[in-house]
Protein backbone atom coordinates (compact mmCIF):
# COMPACT_ATOMS: atom_id res chain seq x y z
CA UNK A 1 0.00 0.00 0.00
CA UNK A 2 0.87 3.64 -0.95
CA UNK A 3 0.05 7.15 -0.44
CA UNK A 4 1.60 10.37 -0.60
CA UNK A 5 -0.49 13.22 1.30
CA UNK A 6 -0.82 16.35 -0.95
CA UNK A 7 -1.91 18.85 1.38
CA UNK A 8 -0.77 19.86 4.29
CA UNK A 9 -0.24 23.03 6.77
CA UNK A 10 2.51 23.27 9.48
CA UNK A 11 2.72 26.08 11.60
CA UNK A 12 3.86 28.91 9.10
CA UNK A 13 0.40 28.71 7.85
CA UNK A 14 0.20 31.41 10.80
CA UNK A 15 -2.51 30.55 13.43
CA UNK A 16 -3.67 26.78 11.52
CA UNK A 17 -1.26 24.97 11.34
CA UNK A 18 0.33 23.06 14.60
CA UNK A 19 3.12 21.54 13.68
CA UNK A 20 6.32 22.32 12.27
CA UNK A 21 7.55 21.52 8.60
CA UNK A 22 10.42 19.23 9.81
CA UNK A 23 7.91 17.36 12.36
CA UNK A 24 5.51 16.72 8.95
CA UNK A 25 8.33 15.16 7.38
CA UNK A 26 9.53 13.13 10.14
CA UNK A 27 5.93 11.59 10.67
CA UNK A 28 5.46 10.89 7.41
CA UNK A 29 8.54 8.92 6.64
CA UNK A 30 7.67 6.96 10.05
CA UNK A 31 4.42 6.04 8.62
CA UNK A 32 5.78 4.99 5.58
CA UNK A 33 4.20 7.90 3.14
CA UNK A 34 5.90 8.39 -0.49
CA UNK A 35 5.42 12.41 -0.51
CA UNK A 36 4.82 14.59 1.29
CA UNK A 37 3.30 17.93 0.01
CA UNK A 38 3.81 21.30 2.06
CA UNK A 39 0.97 23.46 1.43
CA UNK A 40 0.76 26.25 3.46
CA UNK A 41 -1.97 29.25 2.89
CA UNK A 42 -0.28 32.10 1.05
CA UNK A 43 3.09 31.47 2.52
CA UNK A 44 6.42 29.32 1.15
CA UNK A 45 8.28 30.12 4.15
CA UNK A 46 9.08 26.81 5.70
CA UNK A 47 10.31 25.26 2.30
CA UNK A 48 14.18 25.43 3.15
CA UNK A 49 13.65 23.57 6.61
CA UNK A 50 10.66 21.32 5.20
CA UNK A 51 12.96 20.37 1.96
CA UNK A 52 16.17 19.58 4.37
CA UNK A 53 13.99 17.41 6.43
CA UNK A 54 12.77 15.47 3.17
CA UNK A 55 15.74 14.85 1.96
CA UNK A 56 17.62 13.77 5.31
CA UNK A 57 14.15 11.35 5.55
CA UNK A 58 14.70 10.14 2.12
CA UNK A 59 11.04 11.36 1.67
CA UNK A 60 9.61 12.65 -1.69
CA UNK A 61 9.64 16.90 -0.38
CA UNK A 62 6.74 18.26 -2.87
CA UNK A 63 7.04 22.44 -2.66
CA UNK A 64 3.84 24.19 -2.79
CA UNK A 65 1.42 26.27 -1.48
CA UNK A 66 -2.58 26.76 -0.61
CA UNK A 67 -3.40 30.19 -2.82
CA UNK A 68 -6.44 32.08 -1.49
CA UNK A 69 -7.55 33.04 -4.78
CA UNK A 70 -10.14 35.78 -6.14
CA UNK A 71 -12.61 34.04 -8.33
CA UNK A 72 -15.38 35.51 -10.79
CA UNK A 73 -19.04 35.47 -9.50
CA UNK A 74 -20.80 32.98 -11.74
CA UNK A 75 -24.24 34.25 -11.46
CA UNK A 76 -23.78 37.21 -13.95
CA UNK A 77 -23.59 40.11 -11.50
CA UNK A 78 -20.35 40.16 -11.46
CA UNK A 79 -18.09 40.39 -8.55
CA UNK A 80 -15.46 38.33 -6.71
CA UNK A 81 -15.53 34.96 -3.93
CA UNK A 82 -12.57 34.20 -2.18
CA UNK A 83 -11.42 30.15 -2.51
CA UNK A 84 -8.43 28.23 -1.59
CA UNK A 85 -6.50 26.64 -4.39
CA UNK A 86 -3.84 23.93 -3.61
CA UNK A 87 -1.01 24.81 -6.47
CA UNK A 88 2.13 21.91 -6.52
CA UNK A 89 5.48 22.43 -8.19
CA UNK A 90 5.92 20.11 -10.90
CA UNK A 91 9.15 21.64 -12.16
CA UNK A 92 11.81 24.08 -11.63
CA UNK A 93 9.57 26.45 -13.46
CA UNK A 94 6.51 25.26 -11.63
CA UNK A 95 8.19 26.67 -8.11
CA UNK A 96 8.85 29.67 -9.83
CA UNK A 97 5.16 30.22 -10.63
CA UNK A 98 3.78 29.70 -7.43
CA UNK A 99 6.34 32.03 -5.35
CA UNK A 100 5.52 34.67 -7.28
CA UNK A 101 2.25 34.30 -6.75
CA UNK A 102 2.83 34.07 -3.53
CA UNK A 103 4.84 37.01 -3.41
CA UNK A 104 1.79 38.73 -5.45
CA UNK A 105 -0.73 37.75 -3.27
CA UNK A 106 1.22 39.56 -0.85
CA UNK A 107 2.33 42.91 -2.08
CA UNK A 108 -0.84 43.79 -3.84
CA UNK A 109 -3.12 42.97 -0.87
CA UNK A 110 -4.23 44.56 2.75
CA UNK A 111 -1.32 43.11 5.60
CA UNK A 112 -2.98 40.00 6.64
CA UNK A 113 -5.34 39.14 3.93
CA UNK A 114 -3.30 38.18 0.95
CA UNK A 115 -4.78 36.93 -2.15
CA UNK A 116 -4.32 37.39 -6.18
CA UNK A 117 -7.06 37.84 -8.84
CA UNK A 118 -8.09 34.51 -10.86
CA UNK A 119 -6.14 36.05 -14.10
CA UNK A 120 -3.35 36.05 -12.53
CA UNK A 121 -3.26 32.89 -12.06
CA UNK A 122 -4.21 31.80 -15.69
CA UNK A 123 -0.92 33.36 -16.45
CA UNK A 124 1.35 31.20 -14.11
CA UNK A 125 0.36 28.05 -14.25
CA UNK A 126 3.52 25.75 -16.10
CA UNK A 127 5.35 23.16 -14.17
CA UNK A 128 2.40 23.27 -12.07
CA UNK A 129 -0.20 20.26 -10.87
CA UNK A 130 -3.77 22.17 -9.45
CA UNK A 131 -5.84 20.60 -6.83
CA UNK A 132 -9.38 21.96 -6.53
CA UNK A 133 -8.79 22.29 -2.39
CA UNK A 134 -10.46 22.18 0.94
CA UNK A 135 -14.31 22.85 1.10
CA UNK A 136 -13.30 26.30 0.56
CA UNK A 137 -12.45 25.32 -2.67
CA UNK A 138 -14.51 26.94 -5.76
CA UNK A 139 -15.89 23.91 -6.74
CA UNK A 140 -16.65 22.51 -3.45
CA UNK A 141 -18.27 26.38 -2.20
CA UNK A 142 -20.83 25.81 -5.30
CA UNK A 143 -22.05 22.27 -4.96
CA UNK A 144 -21.94 23.35 -0.71
CA UNK A 145 -24.39 26.11 -2.23
CA UNK A 146 -26.76 23.69 -4.34
CA UNK A 147 -25.51 24.97 -7.58
CA UNK A 148 -24.02 22.13 -9.83
CA UNK A 149 -24.45 23.94 -13.11
CA UNK A 150 -21.73 27.03 -11.72
CA UNK A 151 -19.93 24.00 -10.57
CA UNK A 152 -19.46 22.53 -13.49
CA UNK A 153 -18.81 26.03 -15.14
CA UNK A 154 -16.21 26.64 -12.50
CA UNK A 155 -14.71 23.07 -13.34
CA UNK A 156 -14.40 23.36 -16.84
CA UNK A 157 -12.58 26.60 -16.49
CA UNK A 158 -10.21 25.39 -14.01
CA UNK A 159 -9.68 22.28 -16.69
CA UNK A 160 -9.33 24.40 -19.49
CA UNK A 161 -6.37 26.48 -17.96
CA UNK A 162 -4.84 23.78 -16.30
CA UNK A 163 -5.39 20.54 -18.40
CA UNK A 164 -4.49 17.12 -17.18
CA UNK A 165 -3.05 19.14 -14.38
CA UNK A 166 -5.66 19.16 -12.46
CA UNK A 167 -7.33 16.72 -9.82
CA UNK A 168 -10.48 17.27 -8.10
CA UNK A 169 -9.81 16.92 -4.22
CA UNK A 170 -11.75 14.55 -2.14
CA UNK A 171 -11.44 14.18 1.89
CA UNK A 172 -12.76 12.28 4.81
CA UNK A 173 -12.81 13.78 8.49
CA UNK A 174 -15.70 11.78 9.48
CA UNK A 175 -18.22 14.56 8.04
CA UNK A 176 -21.45 14.24 6.82
CA UNK A 177 -21.26 17.52 4.63
CA UNK A 178 -17.84 16.49 3.51
CA UNK A 179 -19.15 13.02 2.42
CA UNK A 180 -22.21 14.82 0.71
CA UNK A 181 -19.69 16.89 -1.01
CA UNK A 182 -17.74 14.03 -2.50
CA UNK A 183 -20.64 12.39 -3.37
CA UNK A 184 -21.02 14.75 -5.73
CA UNK A 185 -17.18 15.67 -6.95
CA UNK A 186 -16.31 11.88 -7.83
CA UNK A 187 -18.89 11.73 -10.75
CA UNK A 188 -17.73 15.28 -11.72
CA UNK A 189 -14.24 14.45 -12.45
CA UNK A 190 -14.97 11.43 -14.64
CA UNK A 191 -17.50 13.83 -16.43
CA UNK A 192 -14.44 16.47 -16.40
CA UNK A 193 -12.22 13.40 -17.63
CA UNK A 194 -9.62 14.39 -14.63
CA UNK A 195 -8.43 12.16 -11.60
CA UNK A 196 -10.02 12.79 -8.35
CA UNK A 197 -7.24 12.44 -5.45
CA UNK A 198 -7.42 12.01 -1.72
CA UNK A 199 -6.19 14.15 0.56
CA UNK A 200 -6.64 14.38 4.77
CA UNK A 201 -6.16 18.22 4.43
CA UNK A 202 -3.43 18.06 7.37
CA UNK A 203 -2.87 20.84 10.05
CA UNK A 204 -0.70 18.67 12.65
CA UNK A 205 1.25 15.73 12.42
CA UNK A 206 -0.19 13.95 15.28
CA UNK A 207 -3.51 13.68 16.88
CA UNK A 208 -2.64 14.74 20.06
CA UNK A 209 -1.67 17.81 18.73
CA UNK A 210 -5.40 18.82 17.85
CA UNK A 211 -5.48 20.91 20.91
CA UNK A 212 -2.61 23.09 20.16
CA UNK A 213 -4.47 23.54 16.97
CA UNK A 214 -7.72 24.74 19.16
CA UNK A 215 -5.22 27.08 20.98
CA UNK A 216 -4.40 28.66 17.78
CA UNK A 217 -7.84 28.84 16.31
CA UNK A 218 -9.00 30.58 19.07
CA UNK A 219 -6.28 33.14 18.82
CA UNK A 220 -7.00 33.93 15.37
CA UNK A 221 -10.65 34.66 16.19
CA UNK A 222 -9.51 36.71 19.39
CA UNK A 223 -12.21 33.98 21.48
CA UNK A 224 -11.97 31.68 24.24
CA UNK A 225 -11.67 28.09 24.20
CA UNK A 226 -15.20 27.84 25.65
CA UNK A 227 -17.05 30.28 23.29
CA UNK A 228 -15.38 29.07 19.98
CA UNK A 229 -18.45 26.59 19.51
CA UNK A 230 -18.70 25.27 16.34
CA UNK A 231 -15.59 27.33 14.95
CA UNK A 232 -13.24 24.24 16.23
CA UNK A 233 -12.64 21.29 14.62
CA UNK A 234 -14.77 18.58 15.98
CA UNK A 235 -12.23 15.82 15.77
CA UNK A 236 -8.84 15.23 15.66
CA UNK A 237 -8.80 13.90 12.03
CA UNK A 238 -7.11 16.33 10.52
CA UNK A 239 -3.69 14.57 11.26
CA UNK A 240 -1.29 12.53 8.84
CA UNK A 241 -2.86 9.18 9.28
CA UNK A 242 -1.41 5.61 9.04
CA UNK A 243 -1.69 4.50 4.96
CA UNK A 244 -3.55 1.40 6.35
CA UNK A 245 -6.49 3.36 8.03
CA UNK A 246 -6.88 5.37 4.78
CA UNK A 247 -7.39 2.72 2.71
CA UNK A 248 -9.52 1.50 5.21
CA UNK A 249 -11.47 4.38 4.91
CA UNK A 250 -11.81 4.52 1.00
CA UNK A 251 -12.67 1.22 0.49
CA UNK A 252 -13.71 0.42 -3.08
CA UNK A 253 -12.40 3.79 -4.08
CA UNK A 254 -8.95 3.28 -3.97
CA UNK A 255 -8.06 5.02 -6.87
CA UNK A 256 -7.92 8.07 -5.27
CA UNK A 257 -5.23 7.15 -3.34
CA UNK A 258 -3.20 5.47 -6.15
CA UNK A 259 -3.86 9.13 -7.69
CA UNK A 260 -2.09 10.66 -5.07
CA UNK A 261 1.09 8.58 -5.79
CA UNK A 262 0.95 9.18 -9.65
CA UNK A 263 0.65 12.66 -9.07
CA UNK A 264 3.50 12.91 -6.05
CA UNK A 265 5.70 11.03 -8.66
CA UNK A 266 4.84 14.03 -11.47
CA UNK A 267 5.99 16.49 -9.08
CA UNK A 268 9.35 15.86 -8.91
CA UNK A 269 10.77 19.25 -8.00
CA UNK A 270 12.93 19.07 -4.86
CA UNK A 271 14.33 21.98 -2.71
CA UNK A 272 18.04 20.74 -3.47
CA UNK A 273 17.35 21.67 -7.58
CA UNK A 274 17.32 25.17 -6.25
CA UNK A 275 21.12 25.16 -5.47
CA UNK A 276 22.90 27.04 -7.96
CA UNK A 277 25.93 25.41 -9.80
CA UNK A 278 29.00 26.77 -9.32
CA UNK A 279 30.55 27.88 -13.10
CA UNK A 280 33.13 25.41 -14.35
CA UNK A 281 36.33 27.67 -13.79
CA UNK A 282 35.50 28.38 -10.24
CA UNK A 283 34.71 24.55 -9.65
CA UNK A 284 38.42 24.02 -11.36
CA UNK A 285 39.78 26.16 -9.35
CA UNK A 286 38.63 24.65 -6.04
CA UNK A 287 40.28 21.26 -7.42
CA UNK A 288 43.60 22.39 -7.75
Amino acid sequence: MQYAELHAHSALSLLNGASLPEDLAERAAQLGYTALALTDHDEMGGVVRFGTACEALHLGGILGAQLTVRMPQLNGRGGERSTHLVLLAETRQGYRNIASLVTRARMDSERGSPSVPWALVTRHVDGITALTGCPRGWIPQLLAEGLPDQAWTAATELRDVFGEHLALECWDHRLPEERALVNQLRPLARKLGVPWVVTNHVHYATPDQRIVHDVLHTLRHQRTLDTMGTRLKPNAEWALKPIARIYQRWRGAEEGIRASVAIAERCAFRLQQLKPSMPTWFAMGRQR
